[in-house]
């Protein structure tokens, strides 16, 4: 049993090693692509309560780099406290064009994608980026994203993402696992040559 616990062990050693040569490898090439031509982006942010950090979280999208970028939340709820820090940080960010969708719900199963379904329609340009409300992103993020497709006319794309602020023992777990085994599983096929997604 003792061996056993040795290999699971090394294995899990082995895996995260590869994973954090693959990140560094995957964060180095950003510059690559900095040259391609982006092109407008919706972004979709569900809303659902507001979470410790939701104003930082929300304010990063508000703050982005990417000119052409349009914000579309949305909430089944029209009493969602998460409305209320929406409407600060519209009147905080006039310019930036924003759209709050409150819709009836109901297209799906699963809460969040039904939420999706009910602002998809909503959204103006044809390249769409779905992001979570407990995201907070770089300035540089949607543009990124947006060069990426357009240099690699791939039909999806996502990048790294690392947990953290974590204030119990279930959230530290989650992001030892965010940050070691699914962001070592998100990066290797990079390192061999062809990105996963």
């Amino acid at each position: 049993m003792h061996v056993l616990a040795l290999v699971l062990v090394g294995i899990c050693s082995a895996w995260n090693v590869a994973g954090l040569v693959a990140l560094l490898r995957v964060t180095r090439a950003r510059s690559d692509h900095a040259r391609a031509k982006s092109r407008p982006v919706s972004v979709l942010k569900p809303l659902n309560g507001a979470d410790a950090g939701l104003y930082e979280n929300l304010k990063s999208f508000f703050e982005q780099d990417h000119d052409e970028l349009e914000l579309v939340f949305g909430t089944t709820n029209d009493n969602d406290p998460a409305l209320a820090i929406v409407a600060r940080l519209r009147r905080q960010f006039p310019r930036v064009t924003c759209q709050t969708i409150v819709h009836d719900g109901g297209a799906a199963l699963n809460p969040k994608i039904s939420n999706l379904l009910g602002m998809l329609p909503h959204a103006s340009h044809d390249l769409v980026l779905i992001s979570d409300s407990n995201v907070r992103a770089p300035r540089h993020y949607v543009g990124e994203l947006a060069r990426v497709h357009a240099q690699t006319s791939a039909g999806i794309v996502t990048n790294l993402f690392a947990g953290s602020s974590e204030d119990s023992l279930g959230g530290a777990l989650e992001n030892v696992q965010l940050n070691g085994f699914c962001a070592a599983g998100s990066a290797l096929p990079t390192l061999v040559g062809d990105a996963a997604v």
